[in-house]
């Protein structure tokens, strides 16, 4: 029995040896495993934003309400680049801009704030009357270009942009402004060609 003791003392040393290096190798283990864990979840991570903000980009929102007019962009799936057109949007209850050329001869007639007449080629002015609107803006200078004779830029504002919910109002519609200058009578519309005519005899005399 006295033989026998240092040899189960050697066992138990042995045991006690393994378990000790079983137990660093599971904390090993443990720890690279924790480490794969989390370097997996960071990846996660990085990847679920990478998707949020593309569903972020994919989302596109008008500031105002309004219906689509064109798409310019109909690839499913396609990279859109910056400043890239998407849609034409026509706003629907909202002011319409209207852009016209004004001759040089008439501006000193045109201000700002003055009341104008749109009628839409596309609309019968006699069934559906005209926009109403105003000048917002006119250009400092006198505009030039090969394609266009000296004008003065104006910007108008309708005060709605549509004629019902089956008439709306596109761009590019062809439209025929009447700026109103000045209040004038039938009688004054009737008497001008008469009045011109004496002005021209009296000039002949």
């Amino acid at each position: 029995m006295t033989h026998q003791i240092p040899q189960i003392e050697a066992e138990l040393s042995e045991i006690m040896r393994r378990k000790s290096e079983l137990a660093l190798k599971f904390r090993s283990e443990a720890e690279a495993e924790k480490i794969d864990a989390l370097r997996a979840i960071d990846e996660l991570n990085q990847t679920l934003t990478a998707m949020s903000d593309r569903n972020l980009r994919s989302e596109v929102r008008a500031p105002i309400d309004g219906k689509v007019h064109r798409l310019f962009q109909t690839t499913i799936g396609g990279v859109v680049r910056s400043g890239q057109n998407l849609v034409q949007l026509v706003p629907t209850d909202a002011p319409i801009s209207i852009d016209i050329s004004l001759s040089p001869k008439d501006r000193a007639k045109v201000w700002v704030g003055l009341p104008a007449v749109v009628k839409l080629s596309a609309y019968d002015y006699s069934l559906h009357g005209g926009l109403e609107a105003k000048v917002v803006d006119i250009s400092t200078d006198i505009l030039q270009s090969e394609e266009e004779d000296p004008h003065y830029w104006v910007k108008l504002e309708a005060n709605t942009s549509t004629f019902g919910e089956d008439k709306p109002i596109l761009a590019g519609m062809a439209a025929e402004v009447d700026i109103i200058i000045g209040k004038r009578t039938i009688l004054d519309f009737l008497l001008t060609p008469i009045r011109a005519v004496q002005e021209k005899a009296l000039r002949e005399l």
